[in-house]
């Protein structure tokens, strides 16, 4: 959490809820919006040799 070596979990959350009184969804949304910022957003040639990246599996088109 502190130096963004560690994310919130909701358990933490809801600890820091009970102390603080911030609400531990506000916590974890900011959380997530933080990771998805600093997140590298992936490429159409990272994954391109690789045969079941996005592959649609047949249990799932039911």
């Amino acid at each position: 959490m502190l130096h963004r070596k560690a994310f919130i979990s909701p358990t933490v959350a809801l600890s820091i809820e009970e102390v603080t009184g911030i609400p531990a969804y506000m916590l974890l949304a900011k959380d997530t919006r933080y990771r998805l910022a600093h997140t590298t957003k992936p490429t159409p040639g990272d994954k391109a040799n690789d045969p079941d990246f996005l592959k649609q599996y047949d249990w799932a088109m039911a």
